[in-house]
């Protein structure tokens, strides 16, 4: 059947013996019992005439499968950490990090970062063509002031920490062909905690997946809107920044 919001497959499955009514089926792309019920009622001996469907059923439909790990509260104190530092100076909205604790067990990774940017030069020295694209990246940067350069002397007695970074290139795209990308989820050995196993997650504040696909079905003309370097824009506090250097 056509809808608004697309093809829609519905109908009646066959009658069976002691069916008092023939009961209507849908298909859906949930792993919920319901897919179950119109599988079997489809495919298998026995129907399940009794099967009636939970709210929560219909619930789990919106999600696509995806399950949120994150309890709730965890959320919620990442949400309120937020709230209480986040500060707006010259144009720029400035944060701390979600510490999921106050002295997190974090150790030094000059060496791990170090061994990297070395690995990292030495690859880059064999194609002058990404070495220049990254100098330019890392430049523009600085000018913009997403980064800083770090004094070369400092008594700030922080957690100190260091981001080893490398270079993606992706030659099919028509723009920024080469991107930076910092790797927070590197350890110096095995058991000892990353810079992202030491932060909250916080809560997800993205579009519903299934609602946004509706939306485009509902009008003639979509507008798109793109925020370069969204997540650059964001300033780090001065405190938390010693666990940031490249």
């Amino acid at each position: 059947m056509k809808s608004k919001l697309g093809w829609i497959l519905t109908g009646r499955i066959k009658r069976q013996e002691g069916q008092a009514a023939p009961s209507v089926s849908m298909l859906t792309y949930s792993s919920s019992p319901i897919s179950a019920h119109i599988a079997t009622s489809f495919n298998g001996p026995e129907p399940l005439m009794n099967f009636q469907p939970q709210v929560e059923d219909f619930r789990k439909l919106e999600t696509v499968g995806i399950n949120d790990s994150v309890t709730e509260s965890d959320d919620d104190k990442a949400l309120q950490k937020f709230s209480e530092t986040v500060q707006f100076e010259d144009g720029r909205y400035h944060v701390t990090w979600p510490w999921k604790e106050e002295r997190p067990m974090l150790p030094s990774n000059y060496d791990l970062a170090m061994g990297t940017l070395r690995s990292l030069v030495n690859r880059l020295m064999k194609n002058p063509e990404n070495l220049r694209k990254y100098d330019t990246v890392l430049e523009d940067q600085l000018k913009k002031g997403i980064l800083e350069v770090v004094p070369e002397q400092y008594s700030r007695q922080t957690l100190k920490q260091y981001i080893p970074h490398h270079e993606v290139v992706t030659p099919k795209k028509t723009t920024n062909k080469l991107c930076i990308v910092f790797d927070a989820s590197a350890k110096t050995r095995k058991g000892n905690c990353s810079l992202n196993e030491c932060l909250r997650r916080g809560p997800v504040i993205l579009e519903d997946l299934c609602g946004l696909l509706m939306r485009f079905r509902l009008n003639k003309v979509t507008l798109i809107a793109d925020v370069e370097k969204a997540f650059l824009q964001i300033g780090l506090q001065p405190d938390d920044r010693d666990v940031t250097p490249m």
